[in-house]
Parts: C-alpha cells; sequence; structure tokens
C-alpha cells in the first residue's frame, strides 16, 4: 500500500498462517536435531527488538565485518553505479539500509545529479524495521520510491 503522501509500497510475501507453521516445525527439528539449535533460522529473531539487537551487535568492535563492507562501499559506490548503470537498487535483508545510503548518494537524482525516478526495493523478514528505514530514506531522498517486501529469502 502507499504509506500517505509518501512514496512507500510494502507487501507481505509470506502467509501468516503458513509461516507459524513452518516456525513450529522448523523450531521443533532444530530441538530434536544433535546437538540442537536454530542456527539455520536466524529469520524468527528479528522482529523490531531483535533487530535493534543485532544493530547493536553490528557497532561492536569485534563485528568488523559491517563496517569493512560499509568502507567497500563507500570506496566503490561511485565506480559501482557508473557501470552498472541502474535506476533500482535491490536490497536483500535491507534491516535499518545502513549500507544502502552509500550506493544512493552516488546514484543520479539523489546526489543532483540528472536522471529519471529512482527506486529502492529492499526485502526484510521485520515490517517494523522496513516500515522505519523506508520512512528515514524518504526524509533524506525525497525522490524516491520506494517498494518494499516483508518475506524471508525462501520466498
Amino acid at each position: 500500500m502507499i504509506h500517505g503522501r509518501e512514496k512507500i509500497r510494502i507487501e507481505e510475501l509470506n502467509d501468516t498462517a503458513e509461516s507459524f507453521s513452518e516456525m513450529i516445525r522448523d523450531v521443533r527439528m532444530g530441538l530434536l536435531d544433535v546437538p540442537k539449535g536454530l542456527s539455520p533460522w536466524p529469520k524468527y529473531f528479528y522482529d523490531e527488538r531483535g533487530s535493534k539487537l543485532f544493530e547493536e551487535i553490528m557497532a561492536l568492535p569485534e563485528y568488523y565485518q559491517a563496517r569493512v563492507e560499509l568502507s567497500i562501499l563507500h570506496e566503490m559506490a561511485d565506480e559501482i553505479v557508473e557501470r552498472a548503470r541502474y535506476r533500482e537498487l535491490i536490497e536483500l535483508g535491507s534491516g535499518s539500509a545502513s549500507k544502502t545510503r552509500a550506493l544512493l548518494d552516488a546514484m543520479p537524482n539523489t546526489s543532483g545529479r540528472s536522471g529519471g525516478a529512482l527506486r529502492h526495493v529492499p526485502l526484510d523478514v521485520s515490517e517494523s524495521v522496513l516500515r522505519g528505514s523506508a520512512k528515514r530514506l524518504l526524509e533524506e531522498y525525497p525522490g524516491l520510491e520506494i517498494s518494499g517486501f516483508v518475506g524471508d529469502f525462501d520466498r
């Protein structure tokens, strides 16, 4: 649905009843496994609170991966955008969209460059995080259109 005057459309990919049955099946399998575990299904922890916790974990000195990825994006964004010449940014597991801005800043029409409308297509398991990041992105990039999807990589 388009959210107010904003250009945000969020679509649910999962059937709620089916997702709940799948979660029960996954948890049961993980707890019956030897050793017990839920590691293949971290998606079940990414509600609003779990997503905020993950953001805190990513800020820890020990969790260097996100900082390295971001530094690479900042360093290479102009070249990536120039070579790809895309008008649409599809992001799997977008979360708070902390790395999205590096590419959006390099894209035409978000940093004063010429070009048509741009579209961001984020996918995330947490609807609340997806909606929150979409609203913040539109505040920073008013020309952006956002077509988000709530779901996981299985769908």
